[in-house]
């Protein structure tokens, strides 16, 4: 379960540090208040494609960091991409791969598109009722 999530220079975001407590967490909002910019950042986690457009500009670098917890461990996790394209993986503070950071990682999140039927262009056909019954008597 992910309890925490920070973010610091990461595309349109200068500084985030959200809490997350047990339970569903849904994520809304209006359009360009910044939901996808919170899913990149957590695909960038899962071992998502780095880039250094990535990098809020003025930047040096961005860092996406995120604590899970589950079966009574904690895995910490940070990602920092650099200006100049540079990327560097830790888990629970030692150096790690992207493959590493996202064996760990995938298993944690479940990031689904935010409205399948909207996406497909169809609506599911409302369920069709039984035919009434005529009762002779």
């Amino acid at each position: 379960m992910l309890t925490r999530l920070r973010i610091t220079d990461f595309v349109l975001i200068d500084a985030l540090d959200l809490s997350f407590d047990a339970g569903f967490t849904v994520v809304t909002g209006e359009t360009g208040a910044g939901k996808s910019i919170l899913v990149g950042a957590l695909s960038l986690l899962a071992g998502g494609r780095a880039s250094s457009e990535l990098v809020r500009k003025g930047a040096a670098e961005a860092v996406v960091e995120a604590v899970f917890e589950g079966d009574g461990d904690e895995i910490a996790v940070r990602r920092t991409l650099q200006a100049d394209g540079r990327s560097k993986v830790t888990l629970n503070g030692n150096l790690a791969t992207v493959s590493m950071l996202a064996a760990a990682v995938r298993p944690q999140i479940s990031i689904a598109p935010p409205d399948r039927l909207r996406m497909t262009g169809r609506f599911p056909s409302p369920p069709r009722s039984p035919e009434p019954l005529e009762l002779c008597g």
